[in-house]
């Protein structure tokens, strides 16, 4: 019998594996499921300090979305400490640590969002979600955790990148 240390190391390595294959979609639906409860966990547990976190991380961002130019990677950076707080303030160092990686993976994606709306739409999102958590609304920051224009876009582009190219007179 394989000690349990190698059963984890085995499903990492399928993992990894995975990871060379996965759609945006796919990826997208995994950070979805892990946000949408840290969410929901976090407007349970959390304190005062992790809201005055996810304010100041949401700041940032507005800060440097109101910048001309935009600085795309230190927007994104941004973006992805705001998520990392939320993950924090679930109390489950589990879920934590998923949603950091997955977040961190999907990061190319985020500035990709960024460099074609701009942030102020995520900012907005953000304060929708600190107010729910705030307010100990489960289920409102749990819906809050879900950004339907993003999920739209990247329906979008992943059918675009399904679809054979067509030519320039559009067939």
């Amino acid at each position: 019998m394989k000690p349990q240390g190698l059963f984890a190391l085995d499903y990492l390595m399928a993992f990894q594996a995975s990871l060379e294959s996965v759609s945006p979609r796919k990826l997208f639906e995994t950070r979805l499921m892990i946000e949408r409860t840290a969410a929901e966990m976090a407007a349970e547990r959390r304190t005062a300090a992790d809201i005055e976190a996810m304010r100041a991380a949401n700041a940032r961002m507005e800060v440097i979305t109101n910048t001309d130019p935009v600085d795309l990677d230190a927007l994104t950076q941004a973006d992805v400490q705001f998520h990392k707080v939320i993950f924090d303030a679930c109390g489950n160092e589990l879920i934590a640590t998923i949603g950091k990686f997955i977040t961190e993976l999907f990061a190319p994606w985020i500035r990709e969002g960024h460099a074609r709306v701009g942030g102020m739409r995520s900012v907005r999102n953000h304060a929708l979600i600190i107010e729910m958590i705030e307010l100990r609304n489960s289920s409102g920051a749990r819906a809050a955790a879900f950004d339907r224009p993003v999920h739209d876009g990247l329906e979008k582009w992943q059918e675009a990148l399904e679809s054979p190219p067509q030519n320039r007179n559009g067939n």
